[in-house]
């Protein structure tokens, strides 16, 4: 199912246990992140959980989101977030990121506090948990376990060669010149921004 604008706003949402205004966006089937611009930057927590997302990314600048849920997708890559920079709190288990260069964007992040990738292969890739910590100075929970003083001095000494992975390495020639021809057509700002952000032009 298309994550379309009336998907959205029919969609339940609520406040959550802990006082966050949440919209429940999971279990559609949803193959790509678009169209949010309108919910009018209104949530703080956004349930993407268990759909077919492949790519983290399409993000229109959402000022107010501090939770993101995205476990039980397809992830393998994430896009340019710095339209969600004020985020929190990120869950990503059980998708499909395998590299270390896939999650270069997340320095964007800079308010990021708690991330859990349990389930994704790149758990297993030697000196994962210290490049986190490396690129998210404010982290302080990583995969539920309490990021330490002294991992924070051990990631700082170390240097990590990654090469960063774009969504568009991604996504095929046909795919490219949709996104393209959608840009054209695009009305809206917030269109426009989330076409570009998965194009990164």
């Amino acid at each position: 199912m298309r994550l379309n604008a009336d998907t959205i706003l029919n969609a339940q949402s609520y406040i959550n246990p802990i006082g966050d205004r949440e919209l429940n966006l999971r279990g559609l089937q949803i193959p790509v992140i678009e169209n949010l611009g309108v919910t009018e930057d209104h949530y703080t927590s956004l349930d993407l959980s268990d759909n077919e997302i492949r790519v983290m990314g399409g993000f229109p600048r959402l000022e107010t989101l501090r939770t993101l849920l995205l476990s039980k997708n397809r992830i393998t890559q994430i896009n340019d977030v710095k339209n969600i920079a004020k985020l929190e709190t990120l869950v990503l288990t059980q998708n499909g990121i395998a590299t270390l260069g896939a999650l270069e964007s997340l320095k964007s992040l800079v308010n990021l506090t708690a991330i859990t990738l349990d389930g994704n292969p790149v758990q297993h890739v030697p000196r994962y948990r210290s490049y986190m910590i490396s690129i998210l100075p404010s982290l302080r929970m990583l995969d539920f376990q309490r990021v330490t003083q002294k991992e924070r001095d051990e990631a700082e000494a170390m240097e990590f060669d990654v090469v960063p992975v774009t969504e568009t390495d991604n996504l095929s020639a046909v795919d490219k010149a949709e996104l393209r021809e959608r840009l054209k057509n695009a009305t809206t700002i917030q269109e426009i921004e989330e076409i570009e952000a998965m194009l990164k032009v």
